[in-house]
């Protein structure tokens, strides 16, 4: 609730909260998403980002999750001009997603990075 009212603070508050719970443990890398959202809405890109990685190596075994999360990191890192983490977390998707529609995407986000300047 307080996300879609755009109460970000309020919202990681909340999220923050709910992790420490024993019957959350089932959706740490939903929660842990949701706060990578929240930051990234308040234009704490590099926040976010430590967020969204941690969703992708914590919960790899949550595989929409991490996925998910894993391309917005890649997001994230583009727009900081970090592109040679774009490209490594894009690789990683598209060695994954082989002939899939997550793996052609992530193909196609790697040629773009191709000739940016690397950082």
């Amino acid at each position: 609730l307080f996300q879609k009212k755009n109460l970000l603070d309020e919202a990681v508050a909340e999220f923050n909260r709910l992790l420490k719970l024993p019957e959350a443990s089932a959706r740490q890398a939903e929660i842990t998403y949701y706060i990578a959202e929240c930051l990234e809405g308040q234009g704490k890109l590099k926040e976010a980002l430590q967020q969204y990685l941690a969703v992708t190596y914590l919960h790899s075994s949550e595989v929409m999750w991490s996925t998910t999360a894993r391309f917005k990191a890649a997001k994230i890192c583009e727009q900081l001009q970090y592109y040679d983490d774009a490209a490594k977390l894009y690789r990683k998707i598209a060695g994954a997603y082989k002939g899939q529609i997550q793996g052609e995407f992530a193909k196609k986000k790697l040629k773009e990075l191709q000739g940016k300047k690397k950082k």
